[in-house]
């Protein structure tokens, strides 16, 4: 009966909105979006074989990418041209700030584009051969100072996902750090693999566990790997002494 889960659900989706509006995303890298490089390979007699290289190379590029737990960001160049500037080692769109922008494989840029980025003095990783600026042939003079393999090393968190079905979302904020895990399938189950062997604390921080109702579950894990724990009370609503 819908009625009998309609609380469950409510109750999910205010917490997740709770956390969305008090923390913000953590994301360094911006990906070009390669939408105008589409648009100089298609050809209509050709359809999807047209573009089928630039498509399936960029599909690559997001899986490895979300194997390795890299979270990112795409940026468009339409909107670059509107609300892009650059800052010392940040390219910033809107509100957002990103030390390393990843261009896919593909051929031209928008002369906004171009004028931009050599402005931008942050990590710069190009997978391609630029060769074109509005798509006329044209000398361009922007050069990597990042690998794509240094990249996939710079997860936020140790987390692998062999299938690369699954995508990992970061947040921090006053209430606390957050990940979230997706899988992207609606057919195949993914399997993600946490690496924690970066943490060595046995006193989680009593601040955020008092907010809490259940920061005894904490315990187990501590426990269970370093045979000690030191576990603020729980928080939660204040009804009376626990």
């Amino acid at each position: 009966n819908w009625f009998e889960q309609f609380k469950t659900f409510n109750d999910y989706f205010a917490r997740l909105g709770c956390i969305v509006t008090n923390t913000d995303e953590n994301v360094d890298i911006a990906i070009l979006h390669p939408i105008r490089e589409i648009w100089l390979e298609y050809t209509r007699s050709g359809e999807r074989d047209s573009v089928a290289e630039a498509e399936d190379a960029f599909y690559v590029l997001l899986r490895t990418l979300r194997m390795h737990g890299i979270t990112y960001h795409f940026v468009d160049e339409a909107i670059l041209a509107s609300h892009g500037s650059t800052a010392p080692g940040v390219l910033r769109v809107g509100k957002c700030a990103y030390g390393t922008l990843l261009i896919p494989k593909m051929r031209t840029l928008s002369a906004h584009t171009y004028a931009l980025l050599k402005q931008f003095s942050g990590k710069l990783c190009i997978l391609g051969e630029l060769g074109y600026i509005d798509g006329i042939r044209a000398p361009v003079e922007l050069r990597s100072n990042t690998t794509l393999e240094e990249i996939l090393t710079r997860g936020a968190v140790g987390f692998h996902c062999p299938d690369g079905n699954s995508v990992l979302t970061s947040r921090s904020g006053s209430i606390g750090d957050f990940l979230f895990i997706q899988n992207n399938s609606l057919q195949e189950p993914s399997t993600v693999i946490l690496d924690c062997t970066g943490v060595n604390s046995t006193h989680p921080n009593p601040e955020l566990v008092r907010k809490m109702r259940a920061s005894y579950y904490l315990m187990g894990a501590l426990l269970s790997r370093f045979h000690k724990a030191s576990v603020a009370l729980p928080g939660g609503c204040n009804f009376a002494d626990r």
